[in-house]
């Protein structure tokens, strides 16, 4: 597994003492604080970029379009995947909504010059960036969860292939683009004893209903690809219980 490249520039390299030994080392970025490389699609291999703004750096690329008008285009031409790290302990005012920072125990407005911002804004404008240049985003509240955040991005991307990564996958989610649902049989396979959800696929092939399903006997459980007779005799007692498996002996 490649180290996570830290940006050998201030205002990166102070996070190098947050991650643990052997993780990451210095180097000289051109765009981005931190970069790895990652399993992308197809088993290839990705660059993947994380810009780090304390809020104090991005109101400041809001309030100038800095990070819009520069930054943005350099981390999307370097990177297969952009990510951008807020970081800072923030909330607007329960009051007012105006942008409020923790400092020394207590809650304080965040002021650049005589500039007051509105929470709302910055939470409007990290939805802009998310939604239509793809750069995901992630508020954390100071150094060390910034590297933790980082370390475990880079493990992501690294301990599976992107195909393997199924959290996203439920028996009410297929795999499929755009997430249809899927069928009821499907779902009810998925359920029984031994089959699970890659199996229920295939299951789902072999029968027609969930009542073709249900009449089916062991031996045409046993005709599925991937359902061995241990699995057949499984799904098919809990279909049937053990009443039915009781009279059929008798």
């Amino acid at each position: 597994m490649d180290k996570i490249v830290v940006d050998s520039r201030v205002g990166s390299r102070e996070l190098m003492r947050w991650f643990s030994p052997g993780v990451a080392e210095l180097g000289r970025l051109e765009y981005g604080d931190f970069m790895f490389s990652g399993r992308g699609k197809g088993k290839e291999p990705w660059l993947v970029g994380v810009e780090r703004k304390t809020i104090r750096d991005l109101l400041n690329s809001i309030a100038s379009g800095r990070f819009a008008g520069h930054q943005l285009l350099g981390l999307l031409n370097s990177y297969n995947v952009v990510y951008l790290v807020v970081e800072g302990l923030v909330r607007p005012n329960p009051g007012t909504g105006v942008l409020e920072i923790r400092r020394n125990r207590q809650w304080v407005v965040l002021e650049l010059g005589k500039r007051r911002f509105m929470m709302r804004d910055v939470w409007e404008w990290v939805n802009t960036v998310t939604l239509m240049t793809g750069v995901v985003v992630f508020m954390t509240s100071r150094e060390c969860e910034t590297a933790k955040l980082v370390t475990a991005l880079h493990r992501w991307w690294n301990i599976k292939d992107w195909e393997e990564h199924r959290a996203h996958v439920s028996p009410r989610v297929s795999t499929v683009p755009g997430l249809v649902r899927p069928s009821v049989l499907k779902m009810v396979a998925a359920q029984l004893p031994g089959v699970g959800w890659e199996r229920a696929g295939k299951v789902e092939v072999y029968f027609e209903s969930v009542a073709d399903m249900a009449e089916a006997g062991v031996e045409d459980w046993e005709a599925i690809p991937g359902i061995g007779p241990k699995t057949a005799e499984k799904a098919w007692r809990a279909i049937h219980g053990d009443s039915m498996c009781r009279r059929m002996r008798n």
